[in-house]
């Protein structure tokens, strides 16, 4: 066979292995791609959907920027069981995670497995921290215009009893705390050793969640503590 031919033909040969190798390599790249895409647009699915919840949530609960929308609907403020302004350092944290604020309950539902946020079972509002004669009771706060005045609705929370709530996956409720698009309930009891402070507020063992849709929380839309939220210096004591 003539050099040329033999040359011809083993070019040829190798452009096929060549193209062949490629191909081979490349489809695992391919499917990778892929996979990387149906992610990409189930994580964007996933966010929109929770956009459109927390927008509907957001229009269902406006009205109660004005606390006595709030105390028409049967909400109480947790000042008449005991509480104050919740702060991280009331309960035995760090000063520097900041606070919650007070919070109004609707008694008949507070602790129900079914949470909606849509009509939640509690309302958190800051008071003015610069106020200092208001007790914000819910007595107080149907006379007195001033303290109403001074609160500002922050966050909606819902708060279920830990022994009422059964995971469907029939899992242990430990196993599969409850969940809003993705984000977990925290969980919340009372430490025994830290007689000073009552961490589950007086309520038995409960996951609770809030979403800061009112006020910005530099710790993220569903932390427990808002670094923003300050007490006045008379409020301070336990949540709920």
């Amino acid at each position: 066979m003539p050099l040329s031919m033999s040359l011809r033909k083993s070019k040829t040969i190798i452009a096929l292995v060549a193209v062949l190798g490629l191909s081979v390599v490349g489809s695992p790249a391919a499917a990778s791609g892929v996979d990387g895409s149906n992610q990409s647009a189930k994580s964007a699915n996933g966010d929109q959907a929770r956009s459109r919840a927390l927008a509907a949530i957001k229009k269902a609960t406006l009205q109660f920027a004005d606390v006595y929308n709030a105390l028409d609907a049967g909400y109480v403020s947790t000042v008449d069981l005991g509480a104050g302004c919740v702060s991280s350092e009331s309960e035995g944290g760090p000063r520097q995670l900041g606070g919650m604020g007070i919070h109004f309950v609707k008694l008949d539902e507070i602790g129900a497995p079914e949470s909606d946020f849509m009509t939640p079972s509690v309302l958190v509002y800051a008071p003015d921290p610069d106020v200092e004669h208001c007790s914000y009771s819910t007595g107080e706060l149907m006379t007195n215009y001033d303290c109403a005045d001074s609160l500002r609705l922050v966050a909606v929370e819902e708060l279920i009893f830990a022994h009422l709530w059964q995971p469907a996956s029939g899992e242990a409720h430990w196993e599969a705390p409850p969940e809003f698009h993705g984000n977990q309930f925290y969980y919340v009891h009372d430490n025994p050793e830290t007689d000073w402070v009552d961490e589950a507020h007086a309520f038995p063992p409960h996951y609770e969640l809030h979403i800061w849709l009112y006020e910005h929380n530099p710790a993220g839309l569903f932390a427990a503590w808002n670094p923003t939220i300050s007490c006045p210096a008379h409020m301070q004591g336990g949540h709920h």
